[in-house]
């Protein structure tokens, strides 16, 4: 005698349709981080590129990284090239007899344009609006990384220290030694090496009005991963940092946010006086030539 199969009640197919749902639910949250995971290590891997190809350059021009932009004879940059300050970034591109060329960049990564897109941001602005851009395409930004310009002239083999100060701590020409102690509420955090590029927020300040590919001042790292973002140092090494923040990238906090501002530098002892190394010109009007990061005073 056969016996036949009992049919699944209306409420087994609700409970067996339940537990799928709390399974999915489980589940997509694991597949998205790792997703971003996937993202990020791709992000990384773009920096390395954009860092090993500044070393590139200076291996074949005398062991100093490419300058930022054209300078006078004098030393100071030549602020009468055509689109200054935008584009100004000579990585990025170069300005010959009034024609735009592809910056040094591009000869020493192919398809530097795509290497250049965090797969996280996707070059978006923060706006959302898009512009043509030097490739004859459109997107929000040129590029999701960008240089720390003062940078410019440092010789491979570089010996210093390089470190983040507390948000607001003091922004002036020098940090004395006395900044360092440990017993602080809000340490310092020592950098690797020095570091050459940034993935800078879009929101502040890489965008329509601020297009100069350069990195320092009030500009910020982005912390699109994971509340961080990577830099690229001197040494060709990558590292993914989380910056002092509130958590809040697109709104600025003085008192909790790292800025360009921030970064000191060094090639004496960890003991001995810290040298700003953003903007100082612009700033504090003190000199700042070609090659200053070798020997900061």
């Amino acid at each position: 005698m056969k016996c036949k199969a009992r049919a699944f009640t209306l409420i087994e197919l609700l409970v067996v349709i339940a537990v799928i749902a709390v399974l999915i639910g489980l589940l997509l949250p694991a597949l998205g981080k790792s997703r971003e995971s996937g993202r990020a290590i791709k992000c990384r891997a773009n920096m390395s590129q954009f860092g090993l190809a500044a070393v590139s350059y200076a291996m074949d021009y005398k062991d100093r990284v490419w300058p930022v932009a054209p300078r006078l004879a004098n030393g100071d940059r030549d602020q009468n090239q055509p689109g200054f300050p935008y584009f100004v970034a000579n990585w990025a591109r170069l300005v010959v007899n009034g024609e735009a060329q592809p910056g040094y960049l591009y000869s020493y990564v192919s398809n530097a344009h795509v290497v250049g897109e965090c797969p996280t941001n996707k070059r978006g602005a923060a706006d959302g609006s898009v512009r043509s851009n030097m490739w004859a395409s459109q997107t929000g930004v040129d590029f999701d990384y960008t240089m720390l310009d003062e940078t410019e002239g440092c010789r491979l083999g570089w010996q210093g220290y390089c470190l983040m100060a507390p948000p607001a701590s003091a922004n002036t020409p020098t940090l004395a030694p006395a900044y360092l102690n440990p017993g602080l509420a809000t340490p310092v955090v020592y950098l690797q090496n020095l570091p050459i590029f940034f993935e800078e927020s879009t929101w502040f300040y890489n965008g329509a009005d601020y297009r100069d590919g350069m990195f320092g001042n009030v500009d910020q790292l982005s912390t699109r991963h994971s509340r961080a973002g990577h830099m690229s140092f001197l040494d060709g090494s990558v590292a993914m940092i989380k910056p002092a923040s509130d958590a809040q990238e697109r709104a600025a906090s003085a008192n909790s946010d790292f800025i360009g501002n921030d970064l000191y530098v060094n090639t004496r002892a960890l003991n001995s006086t810290w040298f700003a190394i953003s903007d100082r010109t612009g700033r504090w009007g003190l000199p700042q030539p070609y090659g200053w990061v070798n020997n900061p005073r």
